[in-house]
């Protein structure tokens, strides 16, 4: 059964139940706005119930680790991280019109901690401000209903948008049911009656030298050829990262040192050495 997350929920109103939002895992999609102007630097904000301090995993999309992970958060004691400043400098969480309608590898931001954590993204624009929470794995589904309507005042600085993550491989999306006259901004324009594309939570492979230079990353690890160092490494000792996402069932993972299972939702990340001998 495949799984994927839409955007943020927004805080219209009062909860019924603020435990609603307390997890161990969330995921922040992306999101844009017409206006490039209005987006200036955006957070996370993390915090937690728990007396006890609690550690906080980012990842983006690929899987790749954000920021200065892992922090360490507490009732009392938040964390605020910035994520970017605008959405044309590569922000994990804000997209630019020309990578509107298109799968992301890298974009999105997946927040594993080890108890249950408040996750709260926050935006700043020169004249407001945004405010969307994450309900962790409370928001998961296969099927979701998007509601909108007409903008006249200002229309052409402001947008409807969502973004999607998936929780796990091999997801396929589709988005029917729209009026035929909605046109899907981007560069180029998308007015198909039907969408549909596959998404993908990713095992991430990296193979970094000794000085910390990336030789190799694969999103696909394991249903590709992987690393063949023939061309661009020579005789020495390399280091790998290995990220293995994990949703709510468990996983078997078999190394050198024995045989281990593991439950979700987290990511299980292995780092190693080897030496290359020509």
């Amino acid at each position: 059964m495949k799984h994927v997350l839409p955007f943020p929920i927004l805080l219209a109103g009062l909860l019924a139940t603020a435990t609603a939002q307390l997890d161990v895992v969330h995921w922040v999609p992306p999101l844009h706005s017409r206006d490039n102007g209005q987006i200036n630097d955006h957070y996370l904000y993390l915090s937690t119930p728990e007396t006890s301090p609690v550690t906080v995993n980012l990842h983006d999309g690929s899987g790749a680790t954000f920021g200065d992970s892992p922090y360490t958060i507490s009732n009392g004691s938040p964390v605020a991280i910035e994520i970017g400043n605008g959405q044309t400098s590569g922000s994990k969480l804000m997209v630019s019109q020309g990578e509107l309608n298109e799968t992301l590898t890298n974009r999105g931001i997946k927040v594993e901690a080890s108890a249950p954590i408040f996750c709260n993204a926050r935006y700043r624009s020169s004249w407001q401000a945004e405010a969307l929470t994450s309900k962790g794995a409370q928001a998961q589904g296969q099927a979701f209903r998007l509601g909108g309507m007409p903008i006249t005042y200002q229309g052409g600085i402001r947008s409807y948008v969502f973004g999607i993550m998936a929780t796990e491989d091999n997801v396929q999306v589709q988005i029917s049911g729209y009026d035929n006259n909605v046109v899907f901004a981007g560069t180029p324009t998308v007015n198909d009656d039907f969408l549909a594309f596959t998404l993908n939570e990713g095992v991430r492979m990296q193979v970094v030298n000794r000085w910390g230079t990336l030789l190799f990353s694969d999103l696909d690890f394991g249903g590709s050829a992987g690393w063949d160092p023939r061309d661009d490494a020579s005789e020495g000792t390399y280091y790998f990262i290995l990220d293995i996402p994990i949703t709510t069932e468990e996983l078997t993972v078999t190394t050198v040192e024995g045989t281990e299972i593991l439950e979700g939702p987290t990511t299980a990340t292995y780092h190693g050495h080897f030496t290359l001998v020509r």
